[in-house]
């Protein structure tokens, strides 16, 4: 039993166990109570509220303030619950329902108000959550339906009405079989009712009836629901019309198989169409080959007799003969080199024309580069009286990509500012424009106080066949391609080309290009040219042992006599055969291999000597006619350490033997 407790005790025990707040306030509005519920509801503690009796107004919302004082002034117990919003301690909203009854004294006057407040914020959050979710299905496209466990509709959206054609009203307290057409297969039904006396939700494909008679087709997504104890309460039924979707389905079925019939014709058109085309690419495969096979043998058979006239006209030159024959002989010299040039160019366009041109990506030494531009150009600038000046700056020493075609381009710019230049200066200079941590764009260019150009015609300059000067009395030579080689070699590296000239003062041809770092920076470089290649063999590797493995007697005669008067010894094989037999039993500094020789080609020959102990560091240098950058390529695989095309210059063939002497040390 429990003891007996004074009811002044154990009221203000019960109020502070309930979860509403109880509260009782004087006339004067001061609290005779307050529960403990308040700190849950609002964040103050009873004895705040005591303390300050006008705290409870002053975090009502202030729109709800007037409502909270009328129910608060009435003489009368208020019949419904006054909803308010409260700002809690913490700062944020709260919703809550208060209640009050006014107490009046033994005489009948007020004496104070009875109060209770609930907490209804997470109430509000969830009618508002509902009032969400129920717009959201009563504007959904979807169809929704909501029945009992009997299978009476309780619930039908807007979709549901108008797909079905019954309204609202009339689908309440009905059965869904009111749209029974008919026409769904009694097997969809079994599968159905299978998947909810299970529990599983079933989804299918049903054709139904409209209130107008006619028929559509709708899928249907089918659950039971089930209260918290498990029982079947209802079922939600969400649907889509697909009637249109079905149809159009059926049309683009029927478009597919007469597209497949009409896709099989063609198909077959195509085949045949294809099988002509393959044999006519084979035939320009062919075509092509033949053409590239043509090309390769025409350089090889031009450049061979080439190098016997060029080259036995330039060993004459060094014999110093009398004025007559020098003049004679450095005439065939120039028509020769022009001959050379021509046939160059020609080779280089139609290459590139058929896109058999490649671009390499190796490492190379610019000074190296430099040096032999120097050397090429030396004579002809002295011939001419010219002066020579380099202005190179900050140029990295080594960088990664196709010296062979920039030594080219620049060659080409470097000969024209020699031809149109009579009187003067030629300036190669270099400059790096922009670079990251991988690359460096340079600018070359090659400036002359030549004749110049005027400027209607400077956007016809790097056009193929073009001549400035097409007159019939044509002061300068060429062929006219040089300019338009350059620029295609410049795109094909990712790089560009141009000029500025003014006639009468001279011109500047520039080049720039992005190439790979590979190495330091320099400093600078000398104006003066570097010492002859020539003369350093003569200084630093007397009597050095060459071999020299070619097939044809007047070029090997050319180029013996050319090494010998370097100060050199040299030895001849007229195939690639002799040539490792006698690698076998003697020693060599350097070996020049041709490509193409009776027995053994030098491919072969490079391949077999790298295969001895003693051949695997030796240099072999290609020296061949055959000049594109396949057969370049040719020789590196082969093992090869450069390459040598025909006619020879003198001063690029002790420039490569001078590097690879010291490189072999």
């Amino acid at each position: 039993m429990l003891p007996k407790m004074d009811p002044a005790v154990l009221l203000p025990l019960l109020a502070d166990h309930a979860s509403e707040w109880l509260f009782i306030v004087r006339s004067d509005r001061s609290y005779l109570f307050c529960s403990e519920a308040c700190t849950r509801i609002t964040g103050y503690t009873p004895d705040e509220m005591a303390a300050a009796p006008t705290l409870l107004p002053a975090i009502v919302h202030r729109e709800d303030v007037p409502g909270y004082e009328a129910l608060h002034m009435s003489t009368h117990p208020a019949a419904d619950e006054l909803c308010l919003r409260i700002t809690h301690r913490d700062g944020s909203p709260r919703r809550i329902g208060l209640r009050v009854r006014p107490l009046h004294d033994a005489d009948g006057r007020r004496s104070g108000t009875l109060g209770s407040i609930r907490d209804l914020t997470d109430e509000y959050a969830i009618r508002e959550r509902l009032d969400i979710l129920s717009r959201a299905v009563e504007l959904s496209p979807t169809s929704v339906m909501i029945a009992d466990h009997h299978g009476h509709i309780q619930y039908a959206n807007p979709s549901f009405s108008r797909a079905s054609g019954y309204s609202q009203e009339e689908l309440i307290g009905q059965e869904p079989r009111i749209l029974k057409s008919g026409l769904t297969p009694s097997t969809t039904y079994t599968d159905m009712w299978t998947h909810l006396g299970e529990g599983r939700p079933w989804q299918g494909e049903l054709y139904n009836r409209r209130k107008d008679g006619s028929v559509f087709c709708e899928t249907e997504i089918l659950s039971p629901i089930f209260n918290t104890d498990g029982q079947l309460t209802h079922y939600l039924a969400v649907k889509e019309d697909v009637t249109e979707k079905k149809r159009s389905l059926e049309e683009l079925e029927r478009y597919r198989s007469d597209l497949e019939a009409m896709v099989a014709e063609r198909s077959a058109h195509i085949a045949e169409l294809n099988i002509r085309l393959q044999e006519r690419a084979t035939a320009a495969e062919a075509s092509s080959q033949a053409k590239s096979a043509f090309l390769t043998n025409m350089s090889h058979e031009i450049r061979t007799p080439l190098n016997a006239i060029i080259g036995l006209a330039r060993i004459l030159l060094r014999d110093t003969p009398g004025p007559v024959q020098e003049d004679k002989l450095s005439k065939i010299v120039t028509a020769a080199d022009h001959l050379s040039s021509v046939i160059n160019d020609i080779l280089d366009i139609s290459k590139i024309e058929a896109r058999k041109m490649h671009i390499e990506h190796a490492d190379f030494n610019v000074p190296a580069l430099i040096d032999s531009l120097v050397m090429l150009m030396a004579d002809r600038i002295e011939g001419k009286g010219l002066r020579f000046r380099q202005v190179l700056e900050g140029l990295p020493a080594n960088l990664r990509g196709d010296v062979t075609r920039l030594r080219q381009i620049l060659l080409n710019y470097l000969g024209n500012a020699v031809k149109f230049t009579h009187q003067g200066e030629i300036t190669l200079a270099g400059r790096v424009i922009d670079e990251d941590a991988t690359h460096v764009r340079l600018c070359f260019e090659v400036s002359d106080t030549g004749i110049g150009i005027d400027a209607e015609s400077l956007p016809r300059l790097f056009e193929v066949f073009e001549q400035l000067d097409s007159s019939t009395t044509r002061q300068y030579g060429g062929s006219g391609l040089g300019l338009a080689i350059s620029r295609r070699l410049a795109a094909m590296m990712d790089g560009e080309v141009g000029v500025h000239s003014t006639p009468g003062q001279g011109s500047c041809f520039w080049l720039k290009l992005r190439l790979e770092k590979s190495g330091d920076t320099l400093s600078g470089m000398p104006d003066t040219p570097p010492k002859p290649a020539e003369e350093s063999l003569r200084s630093e590797f007397p009597g050095a042992r060459i071999l020299l493995v070619d097939d044809e007697p007047i070029n090997t005669e050319v180029a013996s006599e050319l090494l010998r008067e370097a100060a050199l010894q040299v030895d001849t094989a007229e195939n690639g055969a002799i040539a490792v037999a006698r690698l076998e039993h003697e020693h060599y500094d350097v070996v020049f291999m041709d490509m193409q020789m009776p027995v053994m080609g030098g491919l072969e020959a490079t391949r077999l000597i790298r295969l001895r102990p003693h051949g695997q560091t030796l240099p072999i240098i290609a020296m061949t006619a055959n000049a594109f950058s396949e057969d370049r390529l040719a020789c590196l695989e082969a093992g090869m350490n450069g390459f040598l095309g025909k006619p020879l210059e003198p001063e690029l063939l002790f420039a490569t033997l001078l590097e690879a002497l010291r490189s072999r040390g």
